[in-house]
């Protein structure tokens, strides 16, 4: 009977620990701080990878206090003060964007297209992938976060390009705005033909009468 009792006890304990594992607590407490600070410690404490653009976010600040086990919760308290909003690209990756903001009514001549381009199967960032615009020859490539920027193109509607080695190209048509759009790649399956090698009928001797020429 004692023997089951401390069984027992070893059980309820065990369960015990196991929750506090599940229901991991969170506390953040800031005071205009820098928000490319708090989220840096938001990654460090979650361990949850939020990409972002530092030209983005680097001129807001966060006052937040939050007290919790919601991770998504706690990374939207902190950017509340600043124009930017959280996606969810995965469990463990947040894309931070520009919030669409109204355009001015004088309607701009110049604008820009701004975004984050991601493999649609991993949800990691792609480094390197190339944005291009037929109508206006011009271009540019990802940065590490998977980032990219095309300021002072002409507002409005653009066909926009999207290529990376090893991943199906994309065409869309993409509108200049203030806020950041978020853009996926497939990954392109190659397959190869089979290759059939047959035994050759030839001979050491027919070799030796023709020295380095095969005829089939």
């Amino acid at each position: 009977m004692q023997k089951r009792l401390i069984l027992l006890l070893f059980l309820v304990l065990g369960l015990a620990q196991g929750a506090n594992v599940v229901a991991q607590n969170y506390l953040f407490q800031f005071d205009d701080t820098p928000l490319l600070e708090a989220v840096e410690d938001f990654k460090s404490q979650t361990g949850i990878d939020v990409v972002y653009s530092t030209d983005l976010i680097g001129e807001f600040s966060s006052s937040c206090t939050y007290n919790g086990s919601e991770s998504l919760e706690a990374l939207r308290c902190i950017v509340q003060d600043a124009a930017v909003e959280v996606r969810v690209i995965s469990d463990r990756q947040y894309v931070l964007v520009l919030t669409d903001l109204e355009l001015d009514e004088s309607k701009p001549s110049r604008g820009t297209i701004s975004g984050f381009v991601f493999d649609r199967v991993s949800g990691e960032s792609l480094y390197g992938a190339n944005i291009y615009l037929p109508d206006l020859s011009e271009g540019t490539v990802t940065n590490q976060a998977g980032f990219f920027s095309l300021p002072g193109i002409p507002a409005g509607r653009h066909l926009v390009r999207l290529s990376f080695i090893g991943y199906v190209a994309q065409d869309t048509t993409l509108t200049t705005a203030p806020g950041a759009i978020v853009l996926e790649l497939t990954p392109t399956t190659i397959t190869l033909d089979r290759v059939v090698i047959e035994r050759s009928s030839l001979t050491r001797a027919d070799l030796a009468v023709f020295p380095g020429v095969i005829s089939i």
